[in-house]
């Protein structure tokens, strides 16, 4: 008999399964999408069939879907549905259970310090392609930290409507975290406007800053120390 043939991956290889495991994002992202549509008058089926997504892929959180064609949803949703702030407002229609497991250790954590380094730790469960950073210096506020959140692709895709949607989404779940002591200085996004500033301005309650370098909440550094209602320890150990 031969030998078995042993398949080798080829850096080539290695690079493409790796661009499409960041592809990827957990299709709880979309939590309460159809809703929202159907609140705004759309067809949200025939807008996720349009973007490649099986609407039936929304019934589990935890089903796979792609990132691209996620990003893609939001911004034709928007147009469609003639809702600019379409990402922001679908923030307002989710909440912790968005993140899955994960949110049962941001929830657990002691404060809000270990739950940013908890969300920065295994927020790739939720996409390999989400990041957050906390730079204890904020650009804006000289006693405020900046809680950055980016999305890395390999190709460039525009990213209005996700992002808007995931920074109000992080501060929905800092104000519930800390029994709303989120003390919010300012948000900083890097587009310019897709909705009346008042939009922006009314929801966050602080101002925002277009065009900047990144996406961030900007908070005075002494929230970080806010102690946190910690879930049974034994339960934080079991979604670790």
């Amino acid at each position: 008999m031969s030998a078995p043939q042993h398949a080798f991956l080829t850096n080539r290889d290695m690079i493409l399964i790796l661009g499409a495991m960041k592809s990827v994002i957990r299709s709880g992202a979309l939590q309460n999408y159809q809703t929202l549509v159907q609140a705004l008058g759309g067809d949200s089926w025939e807008l996720l069939r349009r973007n490649n997504i099986n609407p039936d892929a929304l019934r589990n959180p935890e089903t796979p879907i792609s990132l691209t064609s996620t990003i893609h949803l939001l911004e034709e949703t928007a147009a469609a549905t003639q809702c600019p702030d379409f990402g922001l407002r679908l923030s307002g229609y989710q909440n912790t259970e968005t993140l899955g497991t994960l949110a049962i250790v941001i929830q657990s954590s002691a404060n809000l310090a270990q739950a940013v380094t908890d969300a920065s730790r295994y927020l790739f469960l939720h996409s390999p392609a989400y990041e957050i950073v906390l730079d204890q210096h904020s650009a804006l506020f000289h006693d405020c930290v900046a809680l950055r959140f980016g999305i890395r692709l390999p190709e460039f895709i525009q990213q209005r409507q996700i992002i808007d949607g995931c920074l109000g989404l992080i501060y929905r779940i800092g104000r519930l975290l800390s029994a709303r002591q989120f003390s919010l200085r300012g948000v900083s996004l890097p587009h310019t406007p897709i909705a009346d500033e008042s939009v922006y301005r009314r929801y966050f309650g602080v101002p925002v800053h277009f065009a900047q370098p990144y996406a961030a909440l900007h908070v005075h550094r002494d929230v970080l120390q806010t102690d946190l209602k910690a879930v049974t320890p034994a339960l934080r150990q079991l979604a670790l």
